[in-house]
């Protein structure tokens, strides 16, 4: 038993005036009286003998006290820490609870249309309204990532504060993860974990402990699934999906500071349909996207763009001659300067500087940006060590962004270059003890200055090793690049999804600002030197704000699955939830003490005062 208020103990000691006044005995005066004839006409003769009224004082005192305990502990609000009176409800908050619906029960008025997600809430405040105080109640919002607003709350108004509050994110629904919190909080194995949702999963319904509550109606829908440029010309390609909709005709509109600049029409086939819409749009320019006629389900019917500014990179080659590392660097958006190694180092005109086994340099780190394959160090900044031989990868960080999409099984090694990494050097591969793959930063400056020294260094010549002959040495070069350039494949996105990490290039300025589409602060964090929005969970463009300065990210709903974007894939109804237990059955401890001491007053009462009942 847990007490909530157990301060109320306090009380307890009234029991010892109540005790003092019942042994307190007066004493004895005599009165004298004429006659003891109407005396004996008003009072009962008192038939007991000694043994019987003593008994019947000590029996009226334990009933006193009896009383004052339940008070006092109902004062204490007592509950029952694994007891019958617990409320879970797993609620799911994604983007389809935003659908309308044409209310059909009698929750709110029937000409009234509301969200799935309304129509719910009103449901569980209706419940909350008449829970007793002292229920657990537990709510768990089921989006990406799921969300407590309740844990374990006794006290429902709290409970109904924080539910009024919500409404549904614009984000994919998590349940099985859901229900997974919703085991842990639960303190009894046998209650019931009620899940409310627009779509069903017979795996998790027909699981020990859960039921499923299934809310709204199938409807017709058409949204937009993604926005992809087409290469080589200023126009996007809009794809759609759709349920139940051939061979409806839509409006596709591009849009640019609140102006249509261009509009086509498509035709709704089975599977997906490409609408294209060529526009003239500037590197970094936030449009639109927008599908017409609207439905019950909007927010698929809008999509955020941002036009992608071509990146150019400038690259100095330092080599005596490789052909493998001069195609794999030939790219577009790309400027290539090969020089033999003789004449460098020499004035930083590069963004990254690439060191075909090096037999000399500065001595020292120098700024800039660097990728050493083999040779020696020419910054000074490793160990010399000996030689190994006949080496495979054996170990790696997968997660690494060097590593990505690239094969490591396969890489053989015939002779390393002997260099050890400093001690605050990064590695990310090795074959046992021996690095093969190592980064180093200059530790007094910090990561996201442009200016100061960094390297990946690839202990063994390129001739030394099979890598060349791999698929994924391009990949595994253009990584590197990426990465010493702190750039990551999203940055040429047009668009971002809800519920995904949102980053933003690193900055440099204490300043840094980050808003939602609605122009509210959002939390973001530094991770790996870049600025990360952990789950946006509302479409529309996030701005990056630092010193007059603005980079705008376009954040879209993607549904997890072309059918999941029209809602149920069969017809229900919003439903009650399950009805509530009687009176008797909610009844808290506290009330239950509360009654029981007004038994035993009416007992005490009729058992020894029947005499204060009697009226004339």
């Amino acid at each position: 038993m847990t007490l909530l208020a157990p301060g109320a103990l306090w009380w307890l000691l009234t029991v010892v005036p109540v005790a003092a006044l019942f042994l307190f005995r007066r004493r004895i005066s005599e009165v004298e009286i004429p006659a003891l004839i109407f005396w004996e006409q008003t009072q009962r003769r008192d038939t007991l003998g000694r043994w019987g009224r003593r008994l019947r004082r000590w029996l009226s005192l334990l009933v006193q006290l009896l009383i004052i305990l339940a008070l006092v502990v109902a004062l204490a609000e007592p509950i029952d820490p694994i007891g019958r009176d617990e409320l879970i409800v797993v609620l799911d908050d994604s983007a389809t609870m935003q659908t309308m619906e044409e209310d059909d029960t009698t929750v709110v008025p029937a000409s009234r249309r509301w969200t799935r997600f309304d129509l719910v809430r009103q449901l569980i405040l209706d419940r909350l309204r008449d829970t007793p105080t002292g229920v657990r109640t537990t709510v768990i919002l089921a989006g990406t990532p799921p969300k407590i607003i309740a844990d374990r709350e006794t006290v429902s108004q709290r409970v109904r504060a924080a539910l009024s509050k919500r409404r549904p994110r614009d984000v994919n629904p998590q349940i099985d993860q859901a229900l997974e919190i919703a085991r842990r909080k639960r303190h009894n194995d046998t209650s019931t974990i009620l899940i409310i949702s627009d779509r069903h999963d017979p795996h998790l319904a027909a699981q020990h402990g859960v039921e499923w509550l299934r809310i709204g109606h199938d409807h017709p829908n058409v949204g937009i699934s993604a926005v992809v440029p087409t290469i080589g010309e200023q126009s996007v390609d809009v794809i759609l999906n759709h349920r139940r909709m051939t061979p409806a005709t839509v409006t596709v509109s591009l849009i640019v500071n609140e102006r249509v600049v261009t509009r086509t029409n498509a035709t709704l086939r089975d599977g997906p349909t490409v609408a294209r819409l060529s526009a003239a749009l500037d590197p970094g320019e936030p449009f639109l996207v927008r599908v017409e006629p609207p439905d019950a389900f909007e927010l698929d019917n809008t999509a955020f763009g941002v036009w992608p500014a071509p990146s150019h990179v400038r690259l100095k080659l330092v080599t005596a001659g490789n052909p493998f590392l001069e195609a794999a660097l030939d790219q577009p958006n790309t400027s290539l300067n090969v020089i033999q190694p003789g004449n460098w180092p020499g004035e930083k005109v590069a963004d990254v500087t690439i060191l075909d086994s090096p037999r000399t340099g500065p001595g020292k780190p120098t700024p800039g940006r660097f990728i050493v394959f083999g040779g020696s160090d020419p910054f000074g900044v490793t160990r010399a060590g000996p030689a190994a031989t006949d080496l495979t990868p054996t170990q790696w960080s997968a997660d690494n962004p060097l590593l990505r999409d690239v094969d490591l099984l396969r890489w053989h090694i015939d002779r390393t270059a002997g260099m050890l990494p400093p001690r605050f050097a990064q590695c990310v591969a090795q074959s046992g003890d021996v690095p093969l793959v190592f980064v180093v930063r200059d530790p007094g400056q910090p990561e996201d200055d442009r200016d100061d020294f960094a390297a990946i260094y690839v202990n063994f010549d390129l001739a030394h090793s099979n890598i060349t002959h791999r698929a994924g040495f391009p990949v595994f070069l253009w990584n590197a690049i990426d990465h010493l350039l702190n750039r990551r494949p999203e940055d040429t996105l047009i668009s971002y999804v809800t519920g995904v990490p949102l980053s933003f290039p690193p900055q440099r300025r204490s300043d840094t600002r980050v808003t939602d589409p609605s122009g509210r602060d959002v939390q973001a964090f530094f991770d790996d030197g870049r600025l990360v929005v952990p789950f946006p969970e509302h479409v529309g463009f996030y701005r990056l704000d630092t010193g007059g300065k603005r980079i705008v990210r376009a954040v879209n709903y993607i549904s997890d699955g072309v059918r999941s974007v029209g809602g149920p894939d069969e017809g229900a109804v919003a439903r009650p939830l399950p009805r509530r237990p009687t009176w008797l059955a909610t009844l808290p401890p506290w009330g239950v003490l509360v009654a029981a001491a007004g038994a035993l007053l009416l007992i005490e009462t009729l058992l020894f005062h029947r005499g204060i009942l009697k009226v004339g």
